[in-house]
């Protein structure tokens, strides 16, 4: 392989095979031998040099006759020196070895020669670089390791649990009654597993919790014993609610630091099925036969202000132990809506009253031809109410429908006596009417309160 070099003395280029350096005539520094087992430069992708003598070029490795260095670095013209003697590189003469020996340096500190610029490896940069990158990495990766493993949600931010499993259930649960006693039920939720919800969670929210504790404070928090189960934790807990003591028993699974213990449920709400309902004035659907609860007080009623809930509609729950049912929960109709009955309906009542026809609507109407074959003069119908009659229309309670709670009713609106003028064989005159099973009640009244106007509806009894 021909190796191009710098123009010779005469300023001419040309080639020749196999070129051996000349000993420098001038030297900045005694010449050394190189040590067996000193160390050697070796440049990026390059061989060791053999021989154990460095180049008087300072980026080239020593090249014998005939012999191809192992590193070449690209093709380049050297320009003189302006402080050297020579007019061209070094020559040596035939047969004759390099003596001028220079020492080996350290990659970046090698020896300058005269006039001929060093070249630093970037090697050393690109290492130091990479060993940087990789602790940051390594750093990176155990900080998002401890955070990630070992924190859980508590009122919003992020706490490091503690690494010994019985400690870290400790933690669980007294961050998770914690969060419920201070109305944070979002917050709360983030320590509940799956299976901690065994029913509709729509009570399980800040508003419907902060007005339990208006009613029933949560206090004296006391997390106790902690024993291993498999592969959780048991842990005991007592607390008061509304005064009153309560005991839990959680269990805090070793995984992934979550309650699994069922949450207690109100139970019964299906008994006021056909009605919207409130739950601590949030609004439920009654379908729902249970629900999943915070310990706490929880006021059912009506969203239908014709309506209201009676019986044990404020309930207290103060464990999974104790989530007291509410069966016994019925309906009846407001007094909005024994109001709202009586304006639609003794109204109405009244004027079948007054009517004077044989039909005066409310669904009272008499036959014109009795069974003895006297008939009444259209027109002449009289129908009165005693005083104690009277009372009881005036007086009118409906009550909800058995199968349509907003569709309220009443039935006993007072009895009506009727006369007429009749004609029969002997002649027209006025005669009392008796036995007018129909005509002479009231019959159903009934009122569908679901509807924004509602009307009267007459039924047969």
């Amino acid at each position: 392989m021909s190796t191009p070099h710098g123009p010779d003395a005469s300023g001419q280029s040309g080639e020749q095979e196999n070129p051996v350096p000349q000993q420098p005539q001038e030297t900045s520094a005694p010449h050394a031998e190189v040590q067996a087992d000193a160390p050697q430069f070796v440049p990026p992708g390059g061989q060791q040099p053999q021989g154990g003598h460095a180049s008087g070029k300072p980026n080239a490795l020593n090249q014998g006759p005939g012999q191809q260095g192992p590193y070449q670095g690209p093709s380049q013209n050297p320009q003189q020196d302006p402080g050297s003697s020579h007019q061209g590189p070094p020559q040596q003469g035939p047969g004759q070895g390099y003596t001028g020996q220079q020492p080996i340096y350290a990659a970046g500190h090698l020896q300058q020669g005269a006039g001929n610029p060093v070249k630093k490896s970037k090697t050393p940069l690109w290492i130091g670089l990479s060993l940087v990158a990789a602790v940051v990495v390594v750093a990176l990766v155990l900080a998002l390791s401890g955070v990630f493993s070992n924190k859980t949600a508590a009122g919003g931010g992020g706490s490091e649990l503690p690494t010994d499993p019985k400690e870290a259930a400790k933690a669980v649960v007294t961050n998770y009654l914690t969060a419920v006693s201070e109305g944070r039920a979002e917050d709360a939720k983030k320590f509940l597993g799956s299976a901690s919800v065994t029913s509709d969670a729509s009570l399980l929210t800040d508003e419907v919790l902060k007005d339990s504790l208006t009613r029933a404070p949560i206090t004296e928090i006391a997390v106790g014993e902690v024993t291993t189960e498999y592969s959780s934790q048991k842990v005991s807990a007592t607390y008061k609610v509304a005064g009153e003591p309560a005991t839990e028993e959680y269990t805090v699974s070793s995984s992934d630091n979550k309650i699994f213990t069922s949450l207690p449920t109100l139970r019964g709400l299906h008994m006021l099925k056909g009605v919207d309902l409130t739950v601590n004035g949030v609004a439920v659907k009654s379908s729902e036969m249970n629900r999943s609860a915070f310990p706490g007080s929880y006021v059912v009623a009506s969203a239908n202000k014709y309506l209201e809930v009676v019986g044990e509609n404020t309930i207290l729950i103060t464990s999974s132990k104790n989530d007291t049912p509410s069966s016994d929960l019925k309906l009846k109709v407001s007094q909005a809506g024994i109001d709202l009955f009586r304006e639609k309906v003794i109204p109405e009542a009244k004027a079948c009253l007054a009517s004077t026809n044989l039909d005066p609507g409310c669904n009272m109407a008499i036959s014109g031809t009795l069974k003895d074959g006297t008939t009444l003069v259209e027109g002449s119908i009289t129908r009165t109410q005693d005083s104690e009659n009277a009372y009881k229309l005036e007086n009118v309670v409906p009550e909800p429908g058995s199968s349509v709670p907003t569709i309220i009713s009443a039935r006993d609106m007072g009895s009506v006596s009727l006369s007429a003028t009749c004609t029969d064989s002997s002649g027209t005159e006025p005669c009392d009417l008796w036995g007018f099973g129909k005509g002479s009640r009231f019959p159903k009244a009934t009122l569908n309160v679901a509807e924004d106007d509602p009307k009267v509806v007459w039924e047969d009894r």
